[in-house]
Formats: C-alpha cells, structure tokens, sequence
C-alpha cells in the first residue's frame, strides 16, 4: 500500500485491503494454517480475517507477505482508506502462476498500482488535499490576493493529527519550505495562486488570518472546517 505520489516509497498504514479468490476450485480455503501472513519478517496471520476465499488486514509499516495462495485468479481492493487519503474505488485483477510468480489479469492503470518483480502487488492512494483561497470581498470568485499570513490549527475529532508531515503548493511551485509546521499547526503566506495542503488528517482545523496583505483589513473571523 503506497502513496500515488511516492509509488516506490514506503508503505502506508492504516488500509484495509482485502484479497479475493476468484477461481473455480472448491477446495481453496484461505482458513487454513496453510495460509499465513507475515510483515517484517513477523507472523501477524492472527490479526488478519480469512474466510474460504477472502483475507482482510490492515496495512502497516512494512509490506504484508501472504503464503500459501494456490495458482489462480485474484483481486486485491481497499474497502477502508488510510487517515488523510482518498479510498482507492478501482480493484486490482491479478493471477498467481504455477510457478508462484504474480501478473496483471488486465491493464492497471498507472493510477492505480502496479504488479513489481513478479511479486508484488502495490496499490495506490491518493492523499487528500484541501484547497485555501485568499480573495478580495469584493471579488470573491476573482484572482488571489497575496501576501496574507494563514494559520490552520487541529482542534481535535482525529488520531495520530501531525501537521509537520504536510505539504504545500501554489500552482506548480512547492512552498512547504516557506511554511511554518508544528505539530498542531502550518502558518503560510498566500502567493498568486491558491494554497492546495496536502496530508491534513481527519479532524477539526480552523483556518485564521494573522496578517493582512497590503492595502486590506484584517480577516478577524476564524473559519472552521472538518475532514472526514
């Protein structure tokens, strides 16, 4: 499980993934000590849900080897996203040989995953982004107004919230450098184009204006939002 964005980066945790049998042959049994997963060089089979064609787990820090598949058909889908990423809707067909090397069934789009060294097979997430826009009253779907100070504070409703790990564009250019992170909080300045953060957590936040741009008032009225 990777981030579209880092598709050979480490893995990330928090997804439920579920692998299904897809064949024919009735004396497949995902329920069987035969069938083991483990992620680290550890055994985790028993935090994982099999039935007769179906294993459930959640992905963590490493990648998680399944042992045991008979040769056949498969898909691999996300039934819950990981915190601060957008579900992955499309599954991933695949078929594991006689030879116990892994191969697409069909195309998989880019966007999707990819099946690496015969093996492995890599879903992909997108990470949500919220988009902040500094207008002018006056022009409230017109152009950016640069220069202001934004704040966006967590105020609670989340888990494991760490704002250091956020990211910040304007248009094409990346200002998460410019930015000021903690773990609570990202203070940045808005440019010409608008601040698209990538990586808030669901959880309470709060937007606030701290500094005016030139030739404005200050914004005294603090924004609340939610991601869920």
């Amino acid at each position: 499980k990777r981030d579209i964005n880092v598709p050979n980066g480490d893995e990330v945790e928090g997804a439920k993934l579920v692998v299904t049998y897809l064949g024919n042959d009735a004396s497949v049994d995902f329920s069987a000590a035969s069938v083991t997963l483990t992620r680290g060089g550890k055994d985790v089979t028993t935090s994982a849900t099999k039935t007769k064609t179906t294993i459930a787990f959640i992905t963590e820090t490493a990648q998680t080897t399944i042992t045991g598949l008979v040769p056949g058909a498969y898909s691999l889908e996300e039934t819950v996203a990981p915190d601060g990423y957008e579900m992955q809707t499309t599954k991933i067909l695949f078929t594991v040989g006689t030879d116990g090397k892994v191969s697409a069934t069909s195309t998989i789009d880019a966007s999707v995953g990819k099946i690496e060294n015969n093996k492995t097979v890599v879903i992909l997430d997108k990470p949500q982004t919220v988009n902040i826009s500094k207008r002018d009253v006056n022009a409230p779907n017109g152009d950016e107004v640069p220069g202001a100070t934004l704040k966006i504070d967590y105020v609670g409703g989340g888990n494991n919230v760490d704002l250091t790990k956020v990211t910040l564009k304007q248009g094409t250019t990346d200002v998460t450098s410019e930015a000021t992170r903690s773990t609570t909080s990202v203070t940045f300045t808005s440019g010409s184009a608008q601040t698209v953060v990538t990586g808030l957590k669901p959880g309470k936040y709060t937007l606030t204006e701290t500094v005016k741009p030139n030739g404005y008032e200050l914004q005294q009225s603090v924004i609340e939002f939610t991601i869920s």
